[in-house]
Order: C-alpha cells, then structure tokens, then sequence
C-alpha cells in the first residue's frame, strides 16, 4: 500500500517527464504497529523471486532523515519553499462516525523542488 503513495510521485504523462514532486517523509498509521501513528523510515523491497521483502536489497523508499520530522533541521538539502507538508484525515473520522479517531491526522513532507524550478523557467 505504501508503495502505491511513493509511486504517485512518478506518474507523468510521457517518459521524458521527471517527477514532480518526491516524498521525503511520511508520519501515518503504522498497521505493523496496531495502527500506531510513526514516521515511516523505508519501505522494504520486495523480492519477485521469493515473493516476500528482502533486506539485503536497497529500500523501496528511504525517508530523507534531515527533512524529516516536525521540525526541518539546517541540514535539510530543500528549503523550505521546495518543500510542502501534506496532511489527511479520513472523512469517517472527521463526521465522528467511527470513534477514536478524531485527532488522527496523517503527515507526509514531500519536495517540489522540480514544480518551483519548472514555474521559474517559465
């Protein structure tokens, strides 16, 4: 599933396109965890031989540990305008109609570095 949210970064209309935007950071459920909300540090890769994650091959997804976080430390190589904190709430948790979850909010930091420069070209 988290594969699915890193990869939308890489969607574009022709094969010449970079991706628009890339995610440095992501603070969600952790199903792994019962659910608990943390920072996401990588997502494993998947091995197509075995069928299951293998370590010993480089991460999927690797958060950018100096722009993670609530708080941007100096070394952070994105200012903070190349930067967006993109946050989400499940509809059923905002209406109340599941209890629980009404303060969930899930983060996720993401660069747009490539946007900025692309509308500063033009």
């Amino acid at each position: 599933m988290l594969r699915q949210y890193i990869q939308a970064s890489l969607i574009s209309e022709d094969d010449t396109t970079k991706p628009i935007w890339g995610v440095l950071w992501l603070y969600i459920p952790d199903y792994n965890m019962q659910g608990r909300m943390r920072s996401i540090k990588s997502i494993p890769a998947y091995s197509v031989a075995t069928g299951k994650h293998d370590p010993t091959i480089e991460p999927y997804w690797k958060q950018q540990d100096d722009c993670a976080g609530f708080y941007i430390g100096k070394d952070c190589k994105f200012r903070s305008e190349e930067m967006q904190l993109v946050t989400f709430t499940p509809e059923h948790c905002l209406d109340k109609s599941r209890q629980g979850c009404e303060f969930l909010v899930a983060y996720a930091r993401v660069s747009i570095r490539a946007a900025k420069q692309e509308q500063a070209i033009l």
